[in-house]
């Protein structure tokens, strides 16, 4: 384990590197940044039994379902929740 003075320091092996691959990605073209997330995601999602869902995360599906169900809420498609949201910040 390493210590916060020595993460500060740099002296961790691996901290130059990794600061690395964060710069190089932050110097890439957006559309290269786009294929770069999307590889990403791709990998990380890659074996899905690997990840739980909170245990919150069924009951509110189910809510949202059931608030949709009863015609007191309204399915949106992506471009339109974004849009709102924007207009919410």
């Amino acid at each position: 384990m390493i210590g916060e003075a020595e993460l500060e320091a740099g002296k961790h092996p691996g901290y130059g590197k990794a600061m690395n691959v964060q710069e190089q990605a932050m110097r890439l073209s957006r559309p290269d940044k786009l294929r770069l997330m999307e590889a990403l995601w791709a990998d990380l999602t890659a074996a899905e039994e690997a990840f739980d869902s909170p245990s919150w995360h069924e009951a509110a599906l189910r809510e949202t379902e059931a608030r949709v169900a009863a015609g007191e809420e309204q399915r949106l498609d992506w471009d339109e929740a974004k849009r709102r949201l924007r207009v919410r910040a």
